[in-house]
């Protein structure tokens, strides 16, 4: 309505900033703004704090079941995965990046092995 677009939300979990990542981002973001391409608009918020358990809940079942491991070490299941982050939030692997309005998670497994983040988007 009125020419305006929302910007999805984008968010890093993440243990300290990571600026290669956070760069890269931004590139995209700068992109989209430019190109008036939807695929590149969004909000990059980056967060230390780990999820929450609706969060993690959501993230989990955003990710393929066999994939949990990808976020909670040594998960074999969604179910051992919540189980597994209740009783101790480290086991959360991080960096994860999270496209809450199109429901995509990038495990760090992902963050590390893409060079072209339009990928993960």
């Amino acid at each position: 309505m009125f020419g305006l677009t929302t910007k999805r939300i984008l968010t890093l979990f993440a243990r300290k900033r990571n600026t290669v990542i956070e760069e890269k981002l931004t590139e995209f973001m700068i992109l989209g703004e430019r190109t008036n391409n939807k695929q590149f608009r969004y909000q990059l918020q980056v967060e230390m704090d780990p999820p929450t358990q609706d969060q993690m809940s959501f993230l989990l079942n955003s990710i393929q079941k066999e994939q949990s491991h990808l976020l909670i070490s040594g998960a074999t299941s969604v179910q051992d995965a919540l189980n597994k982050y209740q009783s101790d939030f480290r086991t959360f692997r991080r960096p994860c990046l999270v496209d809450w309005d199109n429901g995509k998670v990038s495990p760090y497994s992902l963050l590390l092995q893409t060079r072209d983040l339009k990928e993960l988007l």
